[in-house]
């Protein structure tokens, strides 16, 4: 968590590997206006994880992220829709995407 509160402040950081991931930062951050990420080829551990939901939580701008074969709506997660309920119940989560859920929520 403290790595994720690091690089939430820095603007310069383009990419990280914190087990054997590699985490686009700025992406992540939002200073990019991506729309949608997928980083279903990344092997993602549950501190990759954890940064990511961190760094997604400023993030405006990304719509949709993959972290393994999950479409997960960064900004429904976010609340900032206002959208009262989800259901992700057919989608196939694995560890990493329940990790970032919760984070996120």
């Amino acid at each position: 968590v403290t790595i994720a509160h690091l690089l939430l402040g820095n603007s310069t950081l383009e990419l990280i590997t914190l087990s054997s991931a590699n985490l686009p930062v700025q992406v992540l951050r939002g200073s990019t206006g991506v729309a949608s990420l997928d980083m279903s080829g990344e092997p993602l551990s549950v501190t990759d994880a954890v940064t990511i939901a961190h760094l997604l939580l400023g993030n405006s701008t990304l719509e949709l992220i993959t972290l393994s074969s999950a479409n997960l709506p960064v900004q429904v997660l976010r609340g900032s829709t206002g959208v009262a309920s989800l259901d992700m119940s057919g989608e196939p989560l694995s560890v990493t995407d329940a990790v970032t859920i919760a984070h996120l929520l």
